[in-house]
């Protein structure tokens, strides 16, 4: 328990740490226990950051064994125990927890969980938390810990896995009701873990990350739209330029905040400030990225040589290298205080893009100077290093074949550019060496990839060959244009179905958006580029 409030409990302040040991020292007196499937949970939360020497004695040769195996214990006692555990908050707190569980095989199961954690959450009321008068304060204060964990795994599931938000809109008066440090006071105080001056700068480091979650909000639901109910017509191009220059401004307004909050002036007080600090702003760098791509993908639907547009382009290739040279910096840092292996599951997915973008510019770079090149090598090599690392302890293989996958995309849809004579703008404006659609369509696949298991390379790579090249102009998508196979089943598992329809009810599981890639014979016989990035379509891919 001592590495679960070291290395999950600070960014995620699911329960009173003060309360916990105190439950813990007297045994469930006075009536307060804590829930075993909580306490599973917790166990499986924290297995991934003990020392190995550690996992060893307790008869586990590895740190993903130990994960694999208090996860199963947790999911076993969730499936095949749930009437046992009748308490709805205890439930909600479990699944939250389990969200950091994904894998190979079962690349929904934190959507999944998280699915569970705020129906039960819901349930509860906890999204209202601010508005139950007849609660104790300690019971709201509970509920609110409850719900915030919830936005905050919602938020960071999906930009990391490229899925829409599960809690798309904010209660109106959630952002001027976030923690204070007078309402955790006593957690400060009572820390098992740490100092009280160092478990206050975490307390910001936390309502930081708060404030992070209800900035990127808008841009996640533009990025990662939900599947259209109605099938309706999608936004047009200057009204979502529009509204992403306002989730640009919300982004903007929040990394202010945090530098005035986060000089590094605390960072000497202890390693593990370093450690938040770093991972917050990485998550704040792929929403950045995360935000030029969209921009990318509006312009490419209707490109144009306008001044107003090219400079957007610049300004979001700019901003890309900037996002992309900071998560290098964020990650260099806590490998010189030696706590790269100490970042959490999403850390994989986080760097995946970054780790592609500096290999595409290494390999396009046209006599690159010596000393240029090897300090490319060196930073490649350092992210290689970090997902060996997080293979240790999580399963990534799947993110470690897709950089591969995305890399030979690369090369083909290079070579289709440099090729080509129809570029859509000059070369001085392209995005990473690529033509402005085919730089499109190599993040689509990224995006596709980690979203679901179910992608063809090759319909991509059909997409990039030189033929298909020269029919990728925009033309008027029709809707008619998409076809029924695009309805495919997502890969939900069965064993997750089977608790949602015990708790929620029958057909009441996680509705997860299809995903699939343009076809092949679409493709070279006159595919519109339009068909692939309108909204509509944005949907069901993402």
């Amino acid at each position: 328990m001592h590495y679960y409030f070291l290395f999950v409990h600070p960014c995620l302040p699911l329960i009173d740490e003060g309360e916990f040991w105190h439950s813990l020292d007297t045994l469930g007196e006075n009536g307060k226990r804590i829930p075993l499937l909580l306490f599973q949970a917790m166990l499986f939360a924290a297995s991934c950051f003990i020392p190995h020497d550690v996992s060893r004695r307790c008869g586990y040769n590895s740190l993903l064994a130990a994960r694999n195996d208090f996860y199963r214990k947790a999911k076993r006692k969730m499936l095949y125990e749930a009437r046992v555990e009748q308490d709805a908050l205890a439930i909600s707190q479990a699944a939250v927890l389990l969200s950091y569980f994904t894998s190979d095989q079962e690349i929904w199961a934190n959507s999944g969980w998280l699915h569970i954690a705020v129906g039960h959450a819901r349930m509860l009321q906890a999204h209202q938390y601010h508005y139950l008068e007849v609660e104790t304060p300690a019971r709201v204060s509970t509920l609110k810990r409850l719900w915030w964990c919830c936005l905050i795994r919602d938020r960071i599931v999906s930009l990391g896995m490229r899925r829409p938000l599960q809690i798309p809109v904010l209660e109106p008066d959630l952002q001027r009701d976030s923690f204070t440090a007078g309402k955790l006071e006593r957690e400060i105080v009572d820390s098992g873990t740490y100092d009280s001056e160092t478990r206050s700068i975490l307390f910001q480091v936390m309502r930081s990350l708060c404030r992070f979650v209800v900035a990127v909000t808008d841009l996640v639901n533009l990025v990662y739209p939900a599947p259209s109910k109605e099938g309706g017509v999608s936004e047009s191009r200057e009204p979502t330029l529009c509204r992403l220059e306002k989730a640009n401004s919300n982004l903007l307004s929040w990394e202010i905040d945090w530098l005035l909050r986060m000089d590094g002036q605390y960072m000497s007080l202890h390693p593990n400030i370093s450690l938040f600090s770093n991972l917050v702003e990485i998550y704040y760098q792929s929403a950045r990225i995360a935000l030029c791509n969209k921009i990318c993908s509006v312009l490419s639907k209707s490109p144009s040589t306008e001044a107003e547009d090219l400079e957007r382009l610049d300004s979001c290739q700019s901003e890309i290298r900037s996002a992309t040279d900071m998560t290098v910096n964020n990650i260099r840092q806590l490998q010189i205080v030696g706590l790269v292996e100490k970042l959490p599951i999403s850390a994989a997915a986080y760097t995946l893009l970054p780790q592609i973008l500096l290999s595409i510019v290494n390999s396009s770079a046209v006599g690159p100077e010596e000393e240029e090149k090897q300090q490319r090598d060196r930073t490649l090599s350092m992210l290689s290093e970090v997902h060996d690392l997080m293979g240790s302890k999580f399963c990534t293989r799947r993110v470690v074949t897709l950089i591969s996958q995305a890399l030979t995309l690369f090369d083909r849809c290079y070579a289709s550019s440099t090729r080509s004579h129809s570029s859509l703008f000059e070369a001085g404006h392209r995005v990473f060496t690529l033509d402005l659609n085919l730089y499109v369509i190599l993040v689509r696949f990224i995006d596709v990839s980690m979203s679901t298991k179910k992608v063809c390379l090759e319909e991509y790579l059909v997409l990039c060959s030189p033929v298909a090249f020269n029919l990728l102009q925009p033309t008027v998508a029709s809707n008619s244009a998409s076809s029924d196979d695009d309805g495919e089943c997502s890969e939900y598992p069965v064993w997750m179905e089977a608790i949602g329809d015990f708790f929620f009810g029958q057909g009441s599981q996680l509705q997860m958006p299809s995903l699939s890639a343009p076809s092949s014979p679409k493709a070279l016989s006159g595919f519109a580029i339009s068909e692939l990035y309108t909204d509509d379509h944005d949907s069901r891919l993402l």
